[in-house]
């Protein structure tokens, strides 16, 4: 049953072992005891713990770790309880002569060759103990004999600036990962990609247009794409991603982490249909470009930056997992057509933001919206209602019409949830601004 054919991801390094030869059966509590020690009493890797009813079982990773050693424990008795690996916070993982305090547990359980619990946890920072509790878990119910495999791995990245091509600044004071040099670069390094934040002793700025198409040997598109589940990290250095950077980038998984409060922008169709499932935006940002993260399908979630200012056209759209509520910020001053358009698991919008217009097809097709709030300043500055802004939003029921309305577009609300509307009798409405069967009261 061997644990690196059961996890994959950047957070598989390498597989650390230290083999510990205890036979365990479970007590009373749900706590696991070492059988046949007369003193009540335990040492692992030099540490003595005392048997008791309160304490669980506990594993306990050496304060110096090397990548290439691994915790594995046999065990027979009833499952039940919580097992803690204990890490110390001095615990250093090393390799290659580079550190990096991060650790993860994984749990494997089974019945002869089957197996019945594979659990494990993300990739954390060295701080407190990692836990995984299996209480109340079905299938480890009655007796049963097998393996508890504990294993630890270091996420240590590798150095990929000889992978990569480098174009100095105008003003010669920073870089732009201009190309990518080698298309070996996600084999190289084990699909956790961070990028360099220096070159040559300036800092690197700028992610190049079109980064992941400009391999030697083809499409780094379609190379990331076979890779599967990529980890790719941006350098707090960095202040723009280009144009098509990451379009139709990586596999299903894919994970950006945008180190830092400094990039300002995402340029038009950055991560255009790529198989982006997460990414944190800072809130530094202030411009999204046009297709920006359109047709992500796998992205579940994502926070508007608190100082947003410019959202381009079609920057969601069909964004088909995302989910939640949308919260467009007071400092947005610009926002093109069809931004969230076809988001249909969105559920709500929270509108901050003080345009004079919600744009075309904004959120046309959102057919899970239910909910669109209005901050008090932005009440008081919209004026129109452009075409098809909520065509298709079929769960959204009511809208509140403020006396500064003047234009409620044709097809607005056509085919919405809208059951009546009470807008303003001076507003200008078409045959088509609301669904068929809407009651209308102007006043």
């Amino acid at each position: 049953m061997p644990l690196n054919n059961q996890l994959e991801g950047a957070e598989m390094k390498r597989l650390i072992s230290i083999t510990f030869a205890f036979m365990y059966l479970i007590l009373p509590f749900g706590c696991i005891k070492a059988s046949a020690m007369a003193n009540q009493t335990v040492t692992i890797e030099g540490v003595t713990y005392a048997i008791s009813d309160e304490i669980p079982y506990v594993v306990v990773v050496p304060e110096s770790i090397t990548v290439g050693d691994a915790d594995s424990v046999y065990i027979a008795g009833e499952v039940n309880g919580t097992v803690t690996l204990s890490v110390p916070s001095s615990t250093i993982l090393t390799q290659e002569g580079k550190n990096e305090n991060k650790i993860s547990c994984s749990v494997q359980m089974g019945t002869g060759n089957k197996l019945v619990l594979s659990k494990s946890t993300a990739l954390q920072t060295v701080r407190d103990d990692i836990r995984v509790d299996f209480d109340g878990e079905a299938p480890l119910t009655g007796n049963w004999s097998g393996n508890i495999t504990y294993s630890v791995y270091a996420n240590i990245a590798k150095d990929v600036t000889g992978y990569l091509n480098f174009t100095l600044s105008d003003d010669g004071t920073y870089y732009i990962i201009s190309s990518v040099k080698d298309t070996a670069i996600l084999s190289y390094c084990n699909n956790n990609l961070v990028l360099p934040s220096t070159y040559n002793g300036k800092p690197v700025k700028e992610i190049g247009e079109k980064l992941f198409y400009a391999g030697v040997n083809g499409s780094m598109a379609d190379i990331a794409k076979q890779k599967g589940s990529i980890k790719v990290t941006i350098p707090s250095s960095v202040t723009t991603i280009g144009k098509h950077a990451f379009g139709y980038f990586g596999g299903s998984g894919t994970q950006f982490i945008i180190e830092g409060n400094n990039l300002k922008t995402i340029g038009d169709n950055a991560f255009n249909r790529s198989y982006l499932y997460s990414i944190n935006i800072p809130d530094s940002v202030t411009s999204i470009g046009s297709d920006a993260f359109a047709y992500c399908t796998y992205l579940a979630q994502v926070n508007i930056p608190a100082y947003l200012q410019i959202l381009g056209g079609w920057a969601f759209n069909n964004c088909t997992a995302l989910s939640g509520t949308i919260v467009l910020p007071e400092t947005l001053t610009n926002m093109e057509q069809s931004a969230f358009a076809s988001c249909s698991k969105i559920t709500a919008v929270e509108w901050n933001c003080k345009l004079a217009a919600i744009p075309y097809a904004a959120f046309k097709g959102c057919t899970k919206l239910n909910s669109f709030s209005m901050s008090t300043s932005a009440k008081s500055v919209l004026t129109e209602i452009k075409g098809y802004a909520f065509n298709k939003c079929s769960a959204l029921t009511s809208f509140e019409f403020r006396p500064t309305v003047t234009t409620i577009a044709n097809y607005a609300f056509y085919a919405s949830g809208l059951k009546s509307a009470t807008y303003p009798k001076t507003a200008k409405t078409e045959s088509k601004s609301f669904p068929s069967g809407c009651t209308l009261n102007p006043i």
